[in-house]
């Protein structure tokens, strides 16, 4: 039984690299998940995620060359 990609695949992406999950998406003929990353006071990151992923299988597109905290999410 095929799968429906668009509701079985969610594909986010950090802001390293945007143009590379566009394009990965793109491919697959879905759309982006949509998130919103910011930085705390302290420098911590925040990701939110603004859509369910939950039972979906989920890829990150983003680099984890160091510094690994500033690249996998890079705000």
């Amino acid at each position: 039984m095929a799968r429906n990609l668009d509701s079985d695949l969610k594909i986010l992406c950090g802001s390293a690299n945007p143009d590379l999950g566009m394009e990965i998406a793109s491919s697959l003929g879905i759309k982006l998940s949509d998130i919103h990353i910011s930085k705390f006071a302290d420098t911590e990151i925040h990701v939110q995620i603004e859509e369910s992923v939950r039972g979906k299988d989920v890829f990150i597109i983003q680099p984890t060359c160091p510094p690994v905290n500033e690249n996998l999410w890079n705000c």
